[in-house]
């Protein structure tokens, strides 16, 4: 998977999860995500990364998310990587 081009790209990409988690049974967690990056007025971009860090991170360390496609799993954990990365360069 390649990294997103910008923010927005990374936005457009978490609504598609948004969509898979739903699809999976983890419709709270998806609800969660899109309400994180649609409905939340965010002072910064690194608020937000980490608040999508904490909230991706839950989901891969929760027993439901055994169950999950093994291909939407690896795409929880590029993400979560990327928001941790991104945020270790701002701080």
């Amino acid at each position: 998977m390649e990294p997103p081009k910008s923010n927005q790209d990374l936005y457009n990409r978490l609504d598609e999860v948004c969509e898979r988690l739903t699809a999976a049974g983890m419709k709270q967690e998806g609800k969660r995500i899109h309400t994180l990056v649609h409905e939340v007025a965010w002072t910064t971009s690194t608020e937000l990364f980490y608040e999508l860090e904490c909230v991706i991170g839950g989901i891969l360390h929760n027993p439901p998310s055994a169950t999950l496609p093994v291909d939407l799993r690896g795409e929880l954990e590029t993400y979560f990587k990327l928001l941790a990365e991104a945020l270790d360069r701002r701080l």
